[in-house]
């Protein structure tokens, strides 16, 4: 009686979240009071976590009511690697022209200081310039220098190539765990197109994440080929690839833990006696390993480094983080910070109906196959779990949930292929979830776009004051729609453009007006986005571009 109950009243959840989400889709927001009642959105970041954790839970209380008849038998996918890689391909292409020439956009000034190759062995025994201990993801920022130079946009193809490969080995994991191909297949696909973390991706700089979850992944199904069949090649393999894993960054430290989880789910199953004990052995291993990169992190960095005393902070709030951004973990989330156009709303309201409709046609198969994903979920968050909370409406420091992404992935991949329609659901499922993430990107391509035009249009403002020494641009903000690195791009291509013309660049932050010695100075105008627009505030009158 009490598991009907609840398993109506998360229904009850999903639809009026759906409701809500779909409303703000195509309205700005609202502020609504009937007495004590009050109901207040502004934009669709929180209501979008709210309808995943509400459909999460619906699945959850479906789960809880008992497995149903397999109505779809196993469902086979074609081609399954060409579907991986459109997706993956397609929901990225636009990354390439996303490019930044701040220092920290790819470390292309730090890879250009190692030359030689023999001075890259100081990777490995110098405190990096980003203050933690990544040698392998900047061994690989220097290969795209060494290959590329300044010709930023070839460097988003080892991004796109890494992110496609943790895609298939997402589908190669999913069949060492028992999972049909049809469903690693379908956890591929979602994990592909993953909207909250498309940071990763077009962020040549925030490769660290793809090569942490590459390793990762490619350490899981070493464990599980050695668990079964055994081989020193296999465990040693293992190893290394869990040692690149730690090399390339932090959130890899919860590869032992979540070789426990894999060890749990394949123990419940029956496993025979001889492969527990090789997955003891493997675990056993997992932790040596990563205990050895504890160790070599004192020398380098004077201690374990990380975030300091942030990473290590167990709080209540700590744990309702990890509670609130995990949804966001390979479901519905787009830059809330910019005005969306009617093809992104209408694709935002359909993916709202399309949770509802796979929560009232879910059928479960086996609660212990299908709900463990989001207990790993939890435990490959505990690294990054005091910083996930950076996470806001532009989905800027969404890079932090790529590496437990991988878990959600299997759990919806498991869910979708149970519901009435699979295939059409999972078709539906990767457009608009692929349409999210392209939406994403293409607010920041916009962006680098519009730094040409502002730099003509100023250059043409010049002409009239032809013995301006100095242009200020003032109240800029720290970042444009989670385009981290505008301001400073945009104040480098004026000094490009002006050569003998100081632009000084004031942030919000410091709340100064232009200086007195400034003949033209324009401020940040916020009320018209996506646009980007500058207002002429001293020089000739003033006027909004």
């Amino acid at each position: 009686m009490l598991r009907r109950a609840f398993e109506i009243l998360t229904r009850v959840l999903v639809i009026a979240a759906a409701v809500n989400v779909a409303c703000l889709a195509f309205v700005p927001g609202y502020d609504w009071r009937a007495g004590p009642l009050h109901l207040v959105a502004h934009a669709a970041f929180k209501p979008l976590i709210f309808l995943s954790a509400s459909f999460t839970l619906a699945i959850l209380a479906r789960m809880a009511a008992g497995a149903s008849r397999d109505v779809n038998g196993n469902l086979s996918l074609p081609a399954w690697p060409l579907l991986v890689a459109v997706a993956a391909i397609g929901a990225y292409a636009i990354s390439f022209r996303v490019n930044y020439h701040d220092s920290l956009w790819a470390y292309a000034s730090f890879s250009a200081s190692h030359a030689s190759a023999s001075s890259l062995a100081e990777y490995f025994y110098r405190r990096l310039p980003d203050g933690f201990y990544r040698p392998i993801g900047f061994l690989s920022l220097w290969l795209d220098w060494r290959l590329f130079g300044n010709a930023l946009g070839w460097y988003h193809l080892q991004s796109v190539g890494l992110h496609l490969g943790n895609s298939l080995l997402v589908a190669v994991l999913g069949r060492g765990l028992g999972f049909r191909r049809s469903t690693a297949t379908a956890a591929a696909l979602v994990f592909a197109v993953a909207p909250a973390t498309f940071e990763t991706v077009m962020w040549p700089a925030a490769r660290f994440d793809l090569l942490a979850a590459f390793f990762s992944l490619a350490a899981f199904a070493l464990a599980l080929r050695f668990a079964k069949a055994g081989g020193i090649a296999a465990l040693a393999a293992m190893c290394g690839s869990l040692a690149l894993a730690l090399l390339s960054k932090e959130s890899a430290y919860a590869a032992p833990l979540l070789l426990i989880v894999l060890r749990l789910v394949r123990g419940a199953g029956g496993a025979a006696p001889a492969e527990l004990r090789r997955w003891r052995l493997a675990i056993l291993c997992a932790f040596l390993v990563a205990a050895t990169a504890v160790a070599v992190r004192f020398p380098v960095l004077g201690g374990i480094g990380g975030y300091g005393s942030l990473h290590f902070a167990l709080t209540w709030n700590t744990v309702a983080t990890m509670l609130v951004r995990a949804p966001l973990a390979c479901q519905m989330a787009l830059d809330a910070t910019t005005r969306w156009p009617l093809w992104v709303d209408a694709g935002v309201a359909g993916f709202a109906l399309l949770l509802v409709y796979v929560a009232f046609t879910y059928r479960p198969q086996s609660p212990r196959r299908e709900w463990w994903p989001l207990a790993a979920l939890l435990v490959a968050l505990l690294p990054s779990a005091n910083v996930i909370a950076f996470i806001g409406p532009s989905l800027v420091q969404g890079r932090y949930l790529y590496y437990c992404s991988v878990w959600p992935a299997f759990f919806l991949g498991a869910v979708l292929m149970r519901t009435a329609h699979p295939r059409a659901v999972l078709g539906l499922w990767v457009v608009l979830a692929g349409l999210a993430t392209f939406f994403s990107q293409y607010v920041h391509e916009r962006r680098v776009d519009a730094i040409p035009r502002l730099v003509a249009e100023i250059a043409e403002d010049l002409k009239a004051v032809p013995s301006c020494q100095q242009v200020a641009l003032v109240d800029m903000p720290d970042q444009v729609n989670g385009s981290l690195f505008f301001s400073e791009e945009l104040a480098r291509a004026l000094g490009a453009r002006l050569p003998g013309v100081e632009i000084e660049l004031k942030g919000r932050t410091t709340r100064e007006g232009p200086p007195p010695s400034a003949c033209l100075a324009y401020t940040w105008v916020d009320e018209t986005p996506p646009l980007v627009r500058l207002k002429r505030i001293r020089g000739g009158g003033s006027h909004t571009w």
